[in-house]
């Protein structure tokens, strides 16, 4: 789920494109099939941010450490109702929230105004679009919160590098303790 929850945002970043774009020519052609394929656009994008926000919280929820947002943000011992509170909790998780919220009262504004003031629902539709697709860009490119962590190769590189350090300070003892046990003449007739 959480990678769909990934996908899914980059595709809501997609159809924000698409509804803005849409939306604009629609209103300047006075065409209603791009008017409504826009509409439509931005609707698709609130049911992909749905789905990257349920992907954040099957993560959160599940405890999956090996996202970094969630390794940040909660524990395993942490009770449900923090772990779903953990979603605003940092900037990333926030980014999305508001990106859920801003796509809900879209999708809301537009579906209650199909049928009303046609003339203005293209530059509506296409400004929070517009503004959605800012929100999205954002929370992909500067603070994502499907960032993995790449522990299991740091770990594995962890071990290799301390097995080296270990076989090195081995080799480096028993040189150093083999170079103690011979002592020079003049140390050894200094002791007696």
């Amino acid at each position: 789920m959480i990678l769909v929850g990934e996908l899914s945002l980059w595709i809501a970043l997609l159809m924000c494109a698409w509804s803005a774009t849409l939306s604009f020519a629609g209103g300047r052609l006075r065409r209603t099939d791009l008017i409504h394929s826009g509409e439509r656009g931005l609707y698709a994008g609130f049911g992909f941010v749905v789905l990257a926000s349920a992907g954040l919280w099957t993560a959160l929820l599940t405890s999956d450490f090996s996202v970094r947002y969630v390794a940040s943000f909660t524990s395993a011992n942490l009770p449900t109702i923090y772990k779903i509170s953990a979603f605003w909790g940092g900037q990333a998780g926030s980014m999305l929230f508001w990106c859920l919220i801003l796509a809900g009262y879209a999708a809301l504004a537009t579906w209650v105004n199909r049928r009303d003031n046609r003339a203005l629902m293209p530059w509506v539709t296409g400004t929070n679009a517009l503004v959605l697709l800012f929100f999205v860009a954002t929370t992909v490119f500067a603070s994502n919160p499907f960032e993995r962590l790449d522990w299991v190769r740091r770990t594995a590189a962890a071990s290799t590098h301390s097995c080296r350090t270990r076989r090195w300070r081995s080799i480096r003892r028993c040189s150093i303790s083999g170079m103690s046990r011979r002592r020079s003449p003049s140390a050894s007739r200094s002791r007696r």
